[in-house]
């Protein structure tokens, strides 16, 4: 972890508008703490992300609204990926949406890689229902 880096709140999106509610939630969340916002969306560097430019651009611009940044990461390891971006951060809170239900998702294995950072989960059908655990155990997921 970089120690000379201000902590900070880190957000996983996917290139989804609704991902807006999960940055909303990281900034409540850095005002509250008050910490750095940083928000991250990995790919797979053969995704064509074209698709999606207009929900990037989406959430680019409420991410700039907030003061944060918005890092698009290309790596076949996601969860590695945003591990990394984590540490360079220096994050101590991490907000996604809910997991996928697989045991090999992308939220089980990132917080395998990295256990004590905070994670809040955010649902898509209740942006104020959160969930917040320090040890995630693979039943959640």
């Amino acid at each position: 972890m970089n120690s000379l880096m201000k902590p900070s709140v880190l957000v996983c999106v996917t290139g989804q508008y609704d991902c807006d509610r999960l940055i909303r939630e990281g900034h409540k969340k850095a005002e509250m703490l008050k910490q750095e916002l940083h928000i991250v969306s990995v790919h797979n560097p053969e995704e064509d992300l074209t698709k999606m430019s207009e929900e990037f651009e989406h959430l680019y611009r409420i991410s700039k609204s907030l003061g944060a940044d918005m890092t698009i990461l290309f790596d076949k390891n996601a969860p590695t990926a945003a591990a990394g971006f984590a540490k360079k951060v220096n994050a101590t809170e991490l907000v996604t949406g809910m997991p996928d239900g697989r045991p090999n998702g992308f939220i089980v294995l990132l917080h395998e890689l990295m256990p004590a950072l905070q994670l809040t989960m955010v649902t898509k059908q209740n942006e104020c229902l959160i969930y917040s655990v320090r040890h995630f155990d693979r039943a959640y997921a």
